[in-house]
């Protein structure tokens, strides 16, 4: 087990249960706290929460490379991935970002484990800093708290909506669904199917009429089903928040 002071969570003795290095690459957190990093700043709505952005900043960032500062925490950077956490590769990012001219984050984040994720093997933290009354402050933009955690591929997310679609539609015909459920169930798998377009769906008339006097409505089978592959496409452009390396 690991030390990792920015985790809010349980200890053993000295070691954190949640620490990030027992679930994630050193390459994985740094990703994430670049992602954070500018969405925080290009959202314009956390101005205290950074520091730098100006050439002044940039040329002081530059000095402590050539003094050797830099050197200092890649050494202790080096010690970290073998000990106790992330602290000195997370230092020396924030300095990589301000020598270029970028902003860099003005506070230690923080992170919240959600057990409930780590219990179903999927782990996740909530982001956020520990404000001035020493309570955790989530990090939210556009009414959601960022997150790290594996992000899920186009492949699965769309796997994932196939087999609910899939159940449900087992559901509906083994219990004593009305008509109507029934078909709706059928033509939300059918729109989840990647081979699937509206034409192939259209072809098969007789069952477009068949379910369409079910539904009442001459026009209702092709808007259920354009409204389920509308939501099944979406998936392909879902905003990804999270890291995006694999683990190491």
């Amino acid at each position: 087990m690991r030390t990792d002071p920015n985790v809010i969570g349980s200890y053993i003795g000295d070691n954190t249960v949640y620490a990030r290095n027992n679930f994630f690459a050193d390459s994985e957190i740094i990703a994430h706290r670049e992602q954070i990093t500018n969405l925080i700043a290009d959202s314009g709505l956390f101005n205290d929460l950074l520091k730098g952005g100006t050439a002044l900043d940039s040329a002081a960032a530059g000095f402590a490379n050539i003094i050797g500062g830099n050197l200092l925490l890649t050494s202790r950077a080096i010690i970290e991935e073998f000990t106790s956490g992330v602290g000195a590769s997370e230092e020396l990012s924030d300095r990589d970002r301000l020598r270029r001219g970028l902003q860099a984050l003005n506070i230690e984040l923080s992170y919240k484990p959600v057990v409930s994720s780590f219990n179903q093997g999927q782990p996740m933290y909530e982001v956020g800093y520990i404000n001035d009354y020493g309570g955790f402050e989530p990090i939210i933009l556009n009414d959601t708290a960022l997150t790290l955690e594996k992000p899920k591929v186009q492949a699965d997310r769309k796997a994932d909506m196939r087999f609910q679609s899939l159940n449900n539609l087992q559901v509906a015909f083994k219990s004593d669904a009305p008509a109507g459920d029934k078909v709706i169930a059928e033509i939300n798998y059918k729109a989840t199917l990647d081979h699937m377009t509206e034409e192939m769906f259209l072809s098969d008339v007789n069952r477009i009429k068949r379910f369409n006097r079910i539904l009442g409505d001459d026009d209702m089978a092709l808007n259920i089903f354009r409204s389920k592959r509308k939501e099944y496409n979406s998936l392909s452009n879902a905003l990804q928040i999270e890291i995006t390396e694999p683990n190491q």
